[in-house]
């Protein structure tokens, strides 16, 4: 459980403050995971890397007619904000 995702951090303690147990035993644990046939592969960039890159994507994006194409989006949108959709659960 990563320690930023406050929503699973609370529910963690609710259980472990409700049932007097630690939360660590509700789970099966990670030896209890199967061997997987996919692996994930990372490259760690430097911060500034990163965002030039994005800066250089974006103005491309731009460039490519991005604003256009949101500009013709726009009637779209309005018309499903005065028409809702109707989700499972929602009344």
């Amino acid at each position: 459980m990563e320690p930023g995702n406050r929503r699973r951090v609370v529910r963690a303690l609710e259980v472990t403050v409700g049932s007097g147990r630690p939360f660590s035993t509700f789970g099966p644990g990670l030896e209890a995971y199967p061997e997987s046939a996919t692996s994930q592969v990372g490259v760690a960039r430097p911060t500034e890397e990163i965002d030039a890159r994005i800066a250089a994507r974006f103005a491309h994006m731009v460039q490519s007619g991005l604003v256009e194409e949101c500009r013709r989006w726009r009637p779209v949108r309005r018309v499903c904000r005065e028409r809702p959709a109707r989700h499972s659960g929602t009344r």
